[in-house]
C-alpha cells in the first residue's frame, strides 16, 4: 500500500437530526423549489433514509425512485432502495438494486455481503457463497482509496461500528490526516459517543485549521446538544473559510432562531436561498 494521503472526502454534514425532524427538514427543502439536480436528489435520498429508518417503506421507496430519476449516475440510491425493498420483503427487487450498485462499484465488500444474505434467504446458497468469496478477496486487496470509501459507505449506510473500525484502522497508519478524524467523529456522534466525537472534531481542526467541514460538523454536534453559542461560532468560522455553504447558513439560521434572533436568522436564510439559485 502506498503512503499517499487518502482522498479528502469529508463526511460534511452527515450528523442527522431525529427521523421526524429530518423528514421535516428535507420536505421543506424540496417544497421550496430551490434545489436542482444532485442537491434535489440528495434531499429525496435523505428523506427516504429517514422514512426507511422508521420502517415507512412505501414513502422511502418513492423518495429513492425520485433520487434515482434525478441523479441516475449515482449508484448509492440503488443501494438504499435495495435495503428498503429488503426490509419490505421484496427480495428480488432488493437483489436487483444491489446488483446495479455492484455493477458500478464491484469492489464494495459490504454490499456483496448484504446480497449474499439475501441469496441465503432465497435458498440460493451457491450464489451466496460466491458473493462471500468475492467480499473476502476485496477485504484483502482493498487499496487505500477503497478503504476510505468503505468507511464513508458504512457511515452513510448507518453501520457506525464498521465506519469507526475502518477509520480507526486508517488513523493508526496515518494519524496526520484531518478528514479521517472528522469522519470518525461523525460516526461517533451518530452512535451517541459524544466525548469521542468531540475529541475527533477537535483533532481534525487541530490538524487542519482551515477545514470548514470539521467546523460544520462540530457546529452540528453543539447545536444538537443545545450549545447554541458554540454552534454559531463554529458555523461562522466555517463560513469565513468557505462563504458558499448554504447548509452552514441554514443551520446557523436555525440556531439564531432558537436564540430568538429572528433578524439574523432571516438574513442567513436569504443568503442560503441566493446561493441555491433562488431570489
Amino acid at each position: 500500500m502506498t503512503q499517499s494521503d487518502p482522498p479528502e472526502r469529508p463526511a460534511e454534514h452527515w450528523i442527522q437530526l431525529s427521523n421526524a425532524r429530518q423528514i421535516e427538514t428535507e420536505t421543506r427543502k424540496i417544497e421550496e423549489g430551490l434545489l436542482r439536480g444532485g442537491e434535489l436528489a440528495l434531499a429525496y435520498s435523505n428523506r427516504g433514509l429517514a422514512y426507511s429508518a422508521r420502517n415507512d417503506i412505501d414513502p422511502a421507496i418513492s423518495d429513492f425512485n425520485e433520487a434515482i430519476r434525478l441523479s441516475p449516475d449515482d449508484p448509492y440510491n440503488h443501494y438504499l432502495r435495495g435495503r428498503a425493498y429488503a426490509k419490505g420483503g421484496e427480495l428480488d427487487l432488493a437483489i436487483a438494486d444491489f446488483s446495479e450498485y455492484l455493477r458500478q462499484r464491484p469492489w464494495t465488500a459490504d454490499v456483496l455481503e448484504e446480497r449474499a444474505a439475501l441469496y441465503e434467504r432465497r435458498g440460493e446458497h451457491h450464489l451466496a457463497a460466491a458473493d462471500r468469496t468475492k467480499a473476502e478477496v476485496q477485504n484483502k486487496e482493498d487499496s487505500e482509496y477503497r478503504i476510505n470509501e468503505r468507511g464513508l459507505f458504512a457511515l452513510q449506510s448507518g453501520n457506525f461500528d464498521r465506519a469507526i473500525e475502518t477509520f480507526t484502522g486508517w488513523i493508526e497508519r496515518r494519524p496526520d490526516v484531518s478528514s479521517l478524524f472528522n469522519n470518525r467523529g461523525v460516526a461517533y456522534a451518530k452512535k451517541g459517543d459524544h466525548n469521542k466525537a468531540l475529541a475527533d472534531f477537535n483533532e481534525a481542526i487541530r490538524l487542519k485549521p482551515d477545514s470548514y467541514s470539521a467546523f460544520c460538523n462540530r457546529g452540528d454536534f453543539y447545536r444538537e446538544r443545545g450549545q447554541l453559542h458554540r454552534a454559531v461560532a463554529d458555523y461562522s468560522e466555517a463560513l469565513c473559510l468557505n462563504p458558499d455553504l448554504p447548509p452552514a447558513f441554514e443551520k446557523r439560521a436555525e440556531a439564531y432562531r432558537v436564540q430568538g434572533d429572528a433578524d439574523r436568522a432571516d438574513a442567513d436564510l436569504a443568503k442560503a436561498r441566493r446561493l441555491r439559485g433562488g431570489e
